[in-house]
């Protein structure tokens, strides 16, 4: 008795079907990617943030984060103009797209971010870019505290600094 083999067409339809559950799982597995990547890269701003703070601090030095906006990488510098620290880089999917720094009559793109020697910053905000998605992070000057924010309009609110009344005293 001769052994019995798959047709060419049996094989072909298999392979469709792999095929087709193979990008079911992908196109369900990428969302939960890319919120895990957005997450951690919040995480690494923050991180940067604090370091930098207390870089200041510890070495009774001003600093300067600079942005480059060709590769959507932060540097520090000491006010000597030597970078101190690590960059944040936040890998081959995530980029800082903008940067907004507050105390300015309307906050313009900003390329620094200055800490004094007491590690104070003003508050900042920087567009996450990547995959397909946007997200705004607000750093509070004072604390460092990191808030997400979702659209443009509440980033400009936040940075504008507050209307005199004229009135007030």
């Amino acid at each position: 008795m001769a052994a019995r083999a798959f047709s060419l067409m049996e094989l072909t339809v298999v392979l469709l079907i792999l095929a087709i559950a193979a990008a079911a799982v992908a196109l369900n597995v990428r969302p939960p990617l890319n919120a895990a990547v957005m997450k951690d890269a919040v995480g690494q701003v923050i991180q940067f943030d604090r370091l930098s703070r207390a870089y200041a601090r510890q070495h009774d030095c001003a600093l300067e984060a600079a942005w480059d906006g060709s590769s959507g990488k932060l540097v520090r510098f000491d006010d000597q103009h030597r970078q101190v620290g690590g960059k944040l880089e936040l890998g081959e999917r995530l980029a800082i797209g903008r940067l907004m720094v507050a105390g300015q009559k309307e906050p313009l793109e900003a390329r620094t971010v200055p800490y004094s020697r007491q590690g104070l910053a003003p508050t900042y905000a920087m567009m996450l870019e990547g995959g397909g998605k946007s997200q705004w992070l607000v750093i509070v000057g004072l604390t460092g505290q990191c808030l997400e924010v979702n659209d443009e309009s509440s980033v400009l609110e936040i940075l504008s600094p507050p209307a005199v009344r004229p009135d007030a005293r």
